[in-house]
């Protein structure tokens, strides 16, 4: 192989498109307020059942947050979009 001093970089399939980009983008503010009407039952709800909903809906949603905001940082891939070329 010639070294024509050029770093080799590895060839990266590009695993999503743009439809997967906007669906994860549009999840996360759905997530955050599913977080907030959970907070808002557990502060201000009288039924137990339905407090123990929302702290296992509040749980589950942060979980899912921060997996969807992994899957775009490791794709180098901003929250919200700003001037990213997909």
């Amino acid at each position: 192989m010639v070294d024509r001093g050029y770093p080799l970089r590895r060839l990266r399939v590009k695993d999503y498109n743009d439809n997967d980009v906007r669906f994860i983008r549009g999840m996360i503010p759905h997530h955050e307020m599913a977080i907030r009407m959970a907070s808002t039952e557990i502060v201000y709800g009288s039924n137990p059942w339905a407090k123990q909903l929302a702290l296992s809906i509040k749980a589950a949603q942060k979980a899912e947050i921060d997996q969807m905001r992994a899957w775009l940082t490791q794709r180098g891939l901003s929250e919200s979009g700003g001037g990213h070329s997909m």
